[in-house]
Order: structure tokens, then C-alpha cells, then sequence
């Protein structure tokens, strides 16, 4: 599966349109008026929200209670003043009473609500192509895991792992999980793709070496009723393979006998 396929968490949230579940919305929102309204030129707004009493805990809820006992927390109201500067383009200037205990987070929280931009989509250059191992379906049972005992391919591959859930509760996805299936020692062979009776053909065989030492290594050919092998003066079948080599044997063969598709 592509990267840009894979299922991840972010993908899955990203598909709500709303990602703020909690909170009125403007119908139901409350209008505090505690700072009270001025005549002069002047912006009263309350310090941070970052507070909770009982009403923000309704709010979350979305819940709507109506009672006329106190269950907000008072606010503290900061006054802004509005002054023009005399050039010919007329800037507003706020000027704060009481910097001194103003921190620069009151400042920006009274802007409005940061809605994130869409990122931008780049093109991005294809260098992953994994193949797919294992795609099956599994039970879970009450205590919500399974184990799989699977058989892993001899080659040295890095696998990613990833699984989700369906339920009567929700949805569910795991984080991804990288497996590396590693054979210190093995030999792979160089097989044409056809070969017809009496053509003669070069099997190759590559012998790899993971371990840590080096080793002696001898390789032997199978007797076969469809080959035959011809003379190869300068075919050697044996040699040193140190740690983290490769070497290629050769033998010239004849097919003999019509075989097996």
C-alpha cells in the first residue's frame, strides 16, 4: 500500500468537519456583559478563559442550565483605549492601562477563533513500495487483543504493521508497528526465464553472508535427470565469505529433458 493510502489516525480525524465536539454554539452562547458598555472610544474584554467553574463544566457537556445562583467565575475586565496617530492614514493605537501586569497571552487571546489552514498539497516522489504480507480479518474477544503466529519470508525486509477496529462502541486504530525479518545466511539462484530442450543456459547462484565472521562456504549442485552440466574451466565452487558479503557461483547446463511449467 502507498504512504498517501495508508489509514492513520490524523486521516480519520481529519474526515469530521468539526473538530471542537465540546461548547454552545452561537445560539446558545451567553453574552457576559460584567465590563459593562462605555461611551468614549474603548474595548473591554475579559482576561483568559482558561479557568473552570460550573458553568464552563455544563458547557463542555453542551448542557443548558437555568438558575439564578452564581455559577460563574467573576471575570477581570481590561480596558483598552483607542488613540490616532496624526498622520495623513489614520492607525489605530491600543494602549493598555496597567501594563506592568499584562502578559503578552491576554493579548492574543482575544483574538478570534484560530481556524487552521488547509495544508498544502506538494508532490512528493514515490520511493516506498512495500508489499502486502498479511491482510486478514480477526476475533477479538472480551479483552480486546489477538495474537497471531505467522511465518515471516526469508528475505531482509522491513515490515510496517498496522491494524483497526470495528465495534458497537466506535472505531479504532492502532499505531503503526515496523518489523524486520532478517536470514543471516542464504543463497539465492538466477533462473532464465525459459529455457527449451538442448539450450545450453548459465544458472547463477549468490551466496550472502550476515553473520559477524567469516566463513568457508562450498557450493554443490543437485543431480537432475533434465540437466546436464557442461565443463566450466573457470568456475570455482568454493571460497572465504566474510561478514557481510556476497559471492556468485556459475555452472554451464544443458536442458536435456522437457520439464515442468
Amino acid at each position: 500500500m502507498k504512504p498517501e493510502k495508508e489509514l492513520t489516525a490524523d486521516k480519520v480525524h481529519s474526515l469530521f468537519p468539526v473538530n471542537d465536539f465540546g461548547g454552545y454554539d452561537d445560539r446558545l452562547e451567553e453574552r457576559d456583559t460584567y465590563c459593562g458598555e462605555s461611551h468614549f472610544q474603548r474595548y473591554f474584554l475579559e482576561g483568559p478563559n482558561n479557568y473552570v467553574d460550573v458553568y464552563s463544566l455544563f458547557k463542555d457537556m453542551r448542557l443548558k442550565i437555568m438558575t439564578n445562583a452564581n455559577i460563574k467565575k467573576p471575570v477581570e475586565c481590561h480596558h483598552f483605549v483607542i488613540a490616532y496617530s496624526n498622520t495623513a492614514i489614520f492607525r489605530p493605537i491600543f494602549l493598555r492601562r496597567n501594563m506592568k501586569d499584562v502578559d503578552e497571552t491576554e493579548v492574543m487571546s482575544v483574538a478570534p477563533n484560530n481556524i487552521p489552514d488547509e495544508p498544502k498539497k506538494t508532490d512528493k516522489v514515490r520511493q516506498y513500495f512495500p508489499e502486502t504480507w498479511l491482510w486478514q480479518l480477526s476475533l477479538l474477544g472480551d479483552s480486546g487483543s489477538v495474537e497471531l503466529h505467522e511465518t515471516a519470508p526469508d528475505t531482509i525486509t522491513d515490515w510496517n504493521a498496522g491494524a483497526f477496529c470495528l465495534g458497537p462502541n466506535g472505531f479504532g486504530i492502532s499505531s503503526a508497528a515496523t518489523l524486520r525479518t532478517f536470514q543471516p545466511f542464504f543463497v539465492e539462484l538466477t533462473l532464465p526465464y525459459s529455457v527449451v530442450r538442448e539450450e545450453s543456459f548459465t544458472l547463477k547462484a549468490t551466496v550472502f553472508n550476515y553473520l559477524k565472521e567469516c566463513i568457508m562456504v562450498k557450493v554443490t549442485l543437485k543431480e537432475s535427470e533434465e540437466l546436464d552440466e557442461e565443463p566450466c574451466t573457470d568456475c570455482q565452487r568454493t571460497g572465504c565469505l566474510c561478514a557481510d558479503e556476497s559471492k556468485t557461483f556459475y555452472w554451464n547446463l544443458k536442458a536435456s529433458k522437457l520439464g515442468e511449467n
